[in-house]
């Protein structure tokens, strides 16, 4: 027999499914439903007219989604999976402020690692030694200076980063993955991200479990490292690198980006090899763009903690004599 609190996590499971609803749809249908049990004897006709709306075709069928949701829970309670919805204390409110927020959050875990304050570490899973270095040692002193350090878990940078927040005694880090938690992407970081939860941190996602590691999962994923973060610093990024997708977002949700020194000749040698390898009678692109671009644009270089803390002070100072 379920427990009321195991009952209002499956119905919590279930509704999260219901992606093509909007955030306010969804938490109508928590408010008034309740127990999943309601919502599996719901037609879809049934959901429609609770919303107001028709969704029909998009709808899976309410009995079978609470199945899958009865799933989901049993994996969550295996893996030590915390569900975050907003409204829940532990929800980053730093997210809400975003264009799309994600309505579900899954955690392994402390999730009140996403409530501190955040610093985004993005860059290209192929960097050189002194990007590495430049991860490391800047995610390091980030970590000493109380700031969560969010990244991605990939190779390269990302493990860089969440390595060097590692090193400090009592660094935090965050890695936001593109699947679903009970599956650590890329299996080679398992260690990594077991170190990460070990040591206080978190592992997060918006993807619930047994959700495969899908190609689009990792743009969208990029907006939740930047939304939890006050700044974010691009170490090293090639043209067209998913970083400088990070970097867009970034801009795009009103928050501060900087580029780490190591950042330059890292660019200039990638666009040089590029050169190199078009053919001789392709024009090569007008302009610097990308990571050159970003600095061009104002992007301030950086490479400390401190620097870090001013820029973001600087811009909420600026944000309340505007207001």
């Amino acid at each position: 027999m379920r427990s009321i609190q195991n009952d209002e996590l499956v119905l919590r499971a279930a509704i999260a499914r219901l992606t093509c609803l909007s955030h306010a749809e969804r938490l109508s249908l928590l408010k008034n439903l309740d127990n999943v049990s309601a919502l599996a004897l719901l037609s879809n006709v049934d959901l429609c007219k609770m919303i107001s709306r028709d969704v029909s075709g998009k709808l899976p069928e309410m009995e079978v989604l609470a199945a899958r949701a009865e799933r989901d829970v049993l994996i969550m309670e295996r893996y030590g999976i915390t569900l975050l919805i907003p409204g829940d204390a532990q929800y980053p409110k730093l997210l809400l402020e975003i264009p799309q927020p994600p309505f579900a959050l899954y955690c392994r875990g402390c999730p009140d690692t996403l409530t501190g304050d955040c610093v985004g570490v993005v860059g290209t899973r192929h960097p050189d030694s002194e990007g590495l270095k430049a991860a490391f040692s800047f995610s390091a002193d980030c970590a000493s200076g109380g700031m969560t350090v969010v990244s991605g878990l990939a190779f390269g940078i990302d493990a860089a980063a969440h390595k060097g927040a590692l090193s400090v005694e009592g660094g935090k880090t965050v890695a936001v993955l593109g699947c679903g938690i009970d599956t650590i992407y890329p299996s080679a970081n398992k260690r990594l991200a077991a170190e990460i939860i070990r040591c206080s941190g978190c592992i997060v996602s918006e993807y619930p479990p047994e959700e495969p590691a899908l190609r689009w999962h990792f743009p969208e994923r990029n907006r939740i490292i930047t939304g939890l973060s006050g700044a974010t610093m691009v170490v090293q990024a090639p043209d067209k690198s998913g970083a400088l997708i990070s970097a867009d977002f970034a801009l795009e949700q009103g928050r501060d980006l900087c580029v780490h020194p190591a950042a330059i000749p890292f660019a200039e040698k990638m666009r040089e090899l590029a050169k190199a390898k078009a053919p001789k009678n392709r024009k090569t692109p007008a302009g610097k763009g990308g990571v050159l671009q970003l600095v061009e644009d104002g992007a301030p270089v950086i490479a400390s903690c401190t620097e870090v803390k001013a820029l973001i002070s600087g811009r909420m100072h600026q944000g309340m004599l505007d207001l």
